[in-house]
């Protein structure tokens, strides 16, 4: 079942790309990133309370100064992915965007070493990180 949700992420990142190339042709990436935000977070928040989850999400959170700032690190690196992602976009355009910005597995792997002292890596992860990389090279060689 993850392969299928995980798909349908990738799906639906690349038809966010697509409108956002467009959008930020018009406004601001701030603007647009703001909007979306809020109206995300807002629903998010409604099916996370209709699905009776906030009040002991909260709770954990207020018994946990670890966690707690564990989800504002990574709060504030969503809202500077997302803007780093935005200038790409506009300044580049959205293909060239996503097809670099997917290296980002192998930064999971290096920060869950770095941060958690864990490791998901073997031989296929460090043979598909190097064509990931190489792909990047390539992607941004040819259209600098």
């Amino acid at each position: 079942m993850w392969i299928i949700f995980a798909l349908g992420a990738s799906m639906l990142w690349g038809l966010t790309y697509t409108l956002s190339e467009k959008i930020y042709a018009k406004i601001s990436i701030p603007t647009s990133l703001g909007i979306s935000s809020v109206v995300s977070g807002l629903g998010i928040l409604l099916f996370a309370w209709i699905m009776g989850l906030i009040g002991r999400d909260i709770a954990t959170l207020a018994g946990s100064a670890k966690l707690s700032r564990m989800l504002i690190a990574e709060t504030i690196a969503l809202a500077l992915a997302e803007i780093s992602v935005g200038m790409a976009i506009a300044t580049k355009n959205a293909t060239l965007a996503g097809m670099v910005e997917i290296s980002y597995p192998i930064f999971i792997g290096l920060f869950t070493y770095l941060i958690f002292r864990e490791s998901h890596v073997n031989t296929s992860v460090y043979i598909g990180g190097l064509l990931i990389f190489t792909g990047v090279f390539v992607i941004y060689y040819f259209n600098r």
